[in-house]
């Protein structure tokens, strides 16, 4: 993307908060897999030069490979969770939401809490206890933050509920 804008880290660090040349280096180095605010920081300066439309496909496939990236560093790569038709019970249930919050790239809880609409819908505790898969969703309500925070959009969301409601009965 750099390459694509023609800049150096020297000037991607001249425009105002902007993270210096060693940290800019470093988000592209490859050596650790940098926060996704890193990444942002990294992204917009380059958009800033090239084309809108090039810039949004360049940052969604970043963000495409950021998050495997995490999942890699994290070792949940390779994890597979069930679709919301064939979920039969909590451990499914539970595995899933983690999948769905992985995938994600395991964002902080507060960023998933805030994306869910703040902690009267998706208390910290709540959102640690679903990732950590110790509880599911004690309601539809946290249910649906839940899935917010995790980007799922909302014509999918309807087969989670259905997902969630057939579990809470048996």
């Amino acid at each position: 993307m750099r390459a694509s804008a023609g800049l150096t880290y020297i000037t991607m660090a001249a425009h105002p908060n902007s993270p210096s040349p060693a940290t800019l280096k470093r988000t592209a180095g490859g050596l650790s897999v940098p926060t996704w605010q890193q990444i942002s920081a990294y992204c917009s300066l380059c958009a800033n030069v090239i084309d809108a439309r090039e810039a949004a496909r360049m940052l969604q496939q970043v963000s495409y490979l950021w998050k495997r990236a995490r999942m890699e560093q994290r070792g949940t790569l390779a994890l597979r969770g069930r679709p919301p038709a064939l979920i039969v019970d909590r451990a499914h249930l539970s595995l899933a939401l983690f999948v769905l919050y992985e995938r994600e790239g395991a964002p902080p809880l507060r960023t998933i809490q805030r994306r869910g609409g703040g902690a009267v819908r998706l208390p910290l505790s709540t959102a640690a206890r679903i990732v950590n898969r110790q509880a599911l969703p004690a309601d539809k309500n946290q249910l649906i933050a839940f899935l917010e925070g995790c980007r799922v959009p909302a014509q999918q969301q309807g087969q989670w509920e259905k997902a969630w409601s057939k579990v809470m009965r048996s």
